[in-house]
């Protein structure tokens, strides 16, 4: 069982290694937020901890920023569906 998912596993990677803009599309939301933490999370360890009067890019980013792409990542891996179904389609017509 583990075989077979294994080998199914492995042809769709083959199939879809020549489509790399489906990956960064995902990717990149993904890199942005794990950025914008590593720099909130180094400058509160260089500050000596959370100040009184807040970052404003910090709190835009937190409040917003960071909502926008929860909210987006879902549409996001509806189309990375669509384009790996698109992807079957296309390899079964040939």
């Amino acid at each position: 069982m583990a075989n077979t998912f294994y080998t199914a596993f492995l042809s769709e990677k083959y199939k879809l290694l020549r489509n790399r803009e489906i990956f960064g599309v995902l990717i990149a939301p993904m890199l942005l937020i794990f950025a914008i933490s590593a720099y909130i999370i180094y400058d509160i360890v260089n500050s000596g901890g959370a100040s009184a009067i807040p970052n404003p890019w910090k709190v835009l980013l937190g409040r917003y920023v960071f909502q926008f792409f929860y909210l987006l990542y879902p549409i996001l891996v509806a189309l990375f569906v669509y384009a790996c179904c698109d992807v079957e389609y296309k390899n079964k017509q040939l």
